[in-house]
């Protein structure tokens, strides 16, 4: 095997230097033997990226690469801001080594954009709204922390899969549309939709309810439908919400201790502070939420749902989260002491005390 290279008469030890290469120029070959036999020399080529060159705060060389025009060889360059090779290197496999790490950067890349795309897709099929499914750029920044990301590529392997109907992008969302076979339809009519002055009844009975008042009855919302209600500042302390969906309701500082809300779907809906002490929610999808600052512990929230919900500053200690999925909801902004990811072992646990 035969190559060129500089060779350092006999020192006490081979001295090298970190390199960072910020820019890559291709010279022509009577240029780059110039540069290679007179490295002392002003050069326009170098004067042109001087500001580039220099030795930073960690003490790494910001260097341009100059390869030789159709040929492997290349010359690092620190001109620390003059015109000449104030320090060089001489590599025989220069652009080897280059086009080696530029292909491990897109092998990353792809790899990256394949594992948000494979996520996408997964969670679009499990967390559709009606056969629609959308999430925005800063979602997907917040959740996968891209270093490379390319939208324009992502539109289009998203248009690829065959369970998508349609995609569009709008430069700050992706909607999708599922094509029939992963679409999912939720029959409401299996809900019994609830008018605004039924609610109001049922509301004011528990509060009588919960005072043993005469006329009082426990509030029960199982399988009904409520949309667009104020709950806001309301005591449910104990209420039955078993199979009902709330849609676009406003849970604001209510109290829901005790509750019941076993298969529970809350649809976009407030539930800012709301007190919800030892809840069950086992099976309940919490889709579109706000639940900032929300007083949950020791709820069992087992097989639950946080879709696209806020749970920033909420308070889950003691709470069991057996098989809880988080889909577009950062749970670490959550208070998670002592939580429990075996339901079994929290309800035994739970038995003792209360023996």
């Amino acid at each position: 095997m035969f190559f060129q290279t500089s060779l350092d008469r006999n020192e006490q030890q081979a001295t090298t230097q970190y390199c960072s290469i910020v820019k890559v120029v291709e010279l022509s070959e009577n240029d780059f033997n110039l540069l290679k036999n007179n490295t002392m020399k002003n050069f326009d080529f170098i004067a042109e990226y001087a500001n580039l060159m220099h030795k930073d705060e960690t003490g790494t060389n910001r260097c341009v690469l100059y390869l030789r025009e159709n040929y492997d060889e290349g010359i690092i360059v620190n001109s620390e801001g003059t015109e000449f090779a104030k320090s060089f290197a001489y590599l025989p496999q220069a652009r080897t080594l280059y086009l080696a790490d530029e292909s491990f950067t897109l092998q990353q890349f792809m790899k990256s954009m394949l594992h948000i795309r494979n996520d996408i897709v997964d969670k679009a099929v499990k967390d559709q709204d009606e056969g629609v499914f959308k999430i925005d750029l800063d979602e997907i920044h917040k959740f996968y922390k891209p270093e490379i990301f390319s939208p324009t590529l992502l539109y289009e392997m998203l248009r690829d899969r065959i369970e998508f109907d349609t995609v569009e992008f709008d430069d700050e969302e992706f909607g999708m549309r599922l094509s029939s076979e992963y679409a999912m339809f939720e029959d409401e009519s299996v809900y019994r939709e609830l008018e605004k002055e039924e609610i109001d009844i049922m509301v004011a009975k528990h509060i009588l309810w919960l005072y043993d008042e005469p006329g009082g009855v426990q509030a029960n919302f199982s399988g009904c439908l409520v949309s667009n209600y104020d709950f806001s500042d309301r005591s449910l302390n104990s209420s039955i919400l078993n199979n009902a969906k709330f849609v676009n309701c406003n849970f604001t500082n209510a109290e829901l201790c005790f509750s019941i809300a076993d298969h529970t779907k809350f649809v976009d809906c407030s539930m800012i502070r709301i007190t919800g002490e030892e809840m069950s929610c086992r099976r309940t999808k919490f889709k579109g939420c706000n639940l900032f600052m929300a007083m949950l512990t020791h709820s069992n929230f087992s097989d639950a749902l946080f879709s696209r919900t806020s749970v920033s500053n909420a308070n889950f200690t003691n709470c069991c989260i057996d098989n809880t999925e988080w889909i577009h909801t950062d749970e670490n902004e959550a208070n998670l002491r002592n939580i429990s990811m075996d339901e079994q072992a929290w309800s035994d646990e739970d038995m003792n005390m209360t023996m």
